[in-house]
């Protein structure tokens, strides 16, 4: 599922906020569209396992992770969109989340690690350095406990090293034909628009709070909140249902492709890009300036060529303008952005491991922990350094004022003598 973390949907709202006087001015940019991937899975009992959450940075200390199930798992890519290696994470992720909630696991009261006899990543849970090419314990065919993993055609799930994962670990891979997900993918069908519609919520809510910009640390402190609204047991089950695959029953799937749509109703929505005037607007205006020069301008007559002439110039004046005027807003933006980040910088937290490409909640907790502790360790020091100095200062001050102000006549002739002494 893909979320874009700042952007409004559907219309542009003007709204009138109050700003503290010093405050500095903020500039949002409507192209700005960075996305998010939640990649979530869920049963047809209506149970969900953690997501895995795609960004294009790693997580930062600075992110509120308090409220956060500690089993989700933040991963990175340069789009924003998962890729074969955050697919082999996730896979490992499922492996381990999902198993436990199988009927025959809850029924036997055994865990992951107790049936395979190693953990996702097949090392062994005594001695982590060791790698097994397969599970430890290999279950005869009847005792096998076999999950079935309904997912899209995307490449990175399709892979030969992620069939060959599943194969190892009883897990019963079913791909969905092309271009039918929004009609057999149960999350797609019952949980994800409504997942949407409640981070548009909270997005809305902070904007009419004063706040304009709505970042990455805004969307993981309402992530929570956006979870147990869109992943409700009934969204989940009525996912399943609706696209026919529990309970079985493709009738109503078959129905709606066999129906061919012969007119959408246009809805006539004042969208952003209706309201906004396009950014090629200018170019276009001197591409038509050209094509009526190059076809039509020996027609003319000589007022007319001369009025042109100066519809010209004023095209191109546009077009340069509006060069320098992207220019400078980029840069303030740059330069707005630059200043938050240098004032909320916060260490990155980095996956730990080989083959690992992703890091968990309870790892942000420990490094936001430790770092804390460092910071507190870094403070003492400082204050101490402070204290010492201070001292030093004052000792100096005091031996000053002893030298001016105290002087010893010796042998009584009148002939006064400073007196130097150590600390």
């Amino acid at each position: 599922c893909g979320i874009r973390i700042g952007a409004l949907r559907e219309r542009l709202e003007v709204i009138i906020i109050k700003k503290m006087l010093n405050a500095k001015h903020e500039v949002v940019s409507f192209s700005n569209r960075e996305s998010t991937t939640m990649l979530g899975c869920a049963n047809a009992a209506g149970f969900m396992i953690p997501p895995l959450m795609v960004f294009k940075t790693w997580p930062t200390e600075s992110w509120d992770v308090e409220d956060l199930d500690e089993a989700i798992r933040f991963a990175r890519s340069e789009s924003g969109f998962s890729n074969a290696e955050i697919s082999m994470d996730w896979i490992r992720h499922f492996n381990r989340n999902s198993f436990e909630c199988t009927a025959k696991a809850q029924s036997r009261g055994i865990t992951f690690t107790d049936w395979f006899g190693c953990d996702e990543f097949m090392r062994d849970p005594d001695i982590p350095d060791v790698i097994w090419k397969q599970p430890y314990f290999e279950r005869p065919e009847k005792e096998r406990i076999w999950r079935l993993l309904v997912i899209d055609g995307f490449t990175g799930k399709t892979s030969l090293e992620f069939m060959d994962y599943c194969l190892r670990f009883d897990i019963e891979i079913f791909i969905l034909p092309p271009h039918s997900t929004h009609l057999t993918q149960p999350l797609d069908v019952g949980v994800f628009q409504l997942l949407k519609n409640a981070h548009q919520r909270r997005l809305r809510h902070h904007i009419r709070e004063g706040f304009l910009n709505f970042k990455r640390s805004d969307f993981i402190s309402k992530l929570s909140e956006i979870l147990t609204e869109g992943f409700t047991p009934h969204n989940i089950m009525n996912g399943f249902e609706k696209s026919g695959i529990f309970p079985v029953n493709g009738a109503a799937v078959i129905q709606k492709v066999k129906e061919k749509k012969k007119s959408l109703l246009a809805v006539n929505n004042p969208a952003l890009s209706s309201l906004l005037p396009r950014e090629i607007r200018f170019k276009d205006a001197r591409e038509v300036a050209r094509h009526l020069k190059r076809n039509y301008r020996e027609g003319f007559s000589s007022p007319t060529r001369q009025s042109f002439g100066v519809l010209e110039d004023v095209i191109c004046e546009a077009v340069v303008l509006n060069s320098f005027a992207e220019e400078h807003i980029q840069s303030r933006l740059d330069r707005i952005a630059a200043s938050n980040n240098k004032r909320n910088k916060r260490k990155k937290v980095m996956p730990s491991g080989k083959y690992i490409n992703s890091v968990t909640v309870e790892q942000v907790r420990e490094s936001l922990n430790a770092s804390t502790k460092k910071d507190r360790g870094d403070e003492l020091r400082r204050q101490r350094r402070n204290l010492k100095q201070l001292r030093k200062e004052e000792d100096e001050r005091l031996k000053e004022e002893w030298r001016k102000s105290y002087k010893y006549d010796i042998n009584n002739n009148g002939k006064p003598i400073h007196i130097s002494f150590e600390r």
